[in-house]
C-alpha cells in the first residue's frame, strides 16, 4: 500500500518486494481510491525487477574472499530460479540459454582472485559452455558430468584481476545448451 503524491510529470514510485512462488500466469491488481475526494490517478506501466533471497551486496570475508551464494543472486530468467530446499540450495531449472545470474558484492582489497563455480549435472546434460563475467573480464567454461544435478564439484574458472575496490558485479551466462539443461549452480 502506497500513497502517491501529485506530479506534473511522469514518475516512478517504488512500491516493495513481493515474492512469486510459482512460475505460472499471476494476476497483479492495482487498486484506488473511488472518493470524490481522491485525486485522479493514471497508471502508465508496472516494472517487475527480478531481485535475490538473500543478502542485496555480499561483503567480502576477513581473508581476502568472496563467496557468492546461490540464494544471493539476482536471477534474470524466465525458468532458472532459487531453489531453496536443502539438499539443492542452488540456481536450478537452468533451461533456457538466455537466462542468466547476477551477483554484487563489495570489495576492499582490489587484486587478483582465482573464480570457482561450484556446479551439478548430470543425465547426459553436459557439454554446455558458460562463461562468468566480471567487468569486462569474461571466463569460460566447459559443464562437466557431476554424477547429477545436485551431485556438487566445483571447477576453477579461472583467474580475473580486480584493480579497485567498491561493488562489483559477477554474471554467470550460458552461451549454449548443449541438451535439456545447462547446469545448478551452487
Amino acid at each position: 500500500r502506497k500513497t502517491l503524491t501529485s506530479s506534473p510529470a511522469p514518475r516512478r514510485t517504488y512500491l516493495g518486494e513481493i515474492f512469486i512462488a510459482d512460475a505460472t500466469e499471476q494476476v497483479l491488481s492495482v487498486y484506488a481510491p473511488t472518493s470524490a475526494h481522491s485525486a485522479r490517478f493514471d497508471l502508465l506501466g508496472i516494472d517487475l525487477v527480478p531481485t535475490n533471497e538473500g543478502e542485496p551486496t555480499v561483503s567480502q570475508a576477513t581473508d581476502g574472499s568472496v563467496v557468492l551464494l546461490a540464494k544471493d543472486a539476482t536471477t534474470w530468467s524466465e525458468t532458472m530460479r532459487y531453489e531453496s530446499k536443502p539438499e539443492k540450495n542452488c540456481l536450478g531449472y537452468w533451461t533456457d540459454p538466455n537466462d542468466f545470474a547476477e551477483w554484487e558484492f563489495q570489495l576492499q582489497q582490489p587484486g587478483r582472485y582465482q573464480v570457482i563455480v561450484t556446479h551439478g549435472c548430470g543425465g547426459g546434460n553436459a557439454g554446455s559452455e558458460v562463461a562468468v563475467k566480471v567487468g569486462t573480464q569474461e571466463k569460460k567454461f566447459t559443464v562437466q558430468d557431476t554424477g547429477g544435478f545436485q551431485k556438487w564439484q566445483d571447477v576453477l574458472v579461472g583467474e580475473i584481476e580486480i584493480k579497485s575496490s567498491g561493488v562489483q558485479r559477477l554474471v554467470v551466462d550460458p552461451l549454449n545448451k548443449v541438451k535439456s539443461a545447462v547446469l545448478d549452480v551452487q
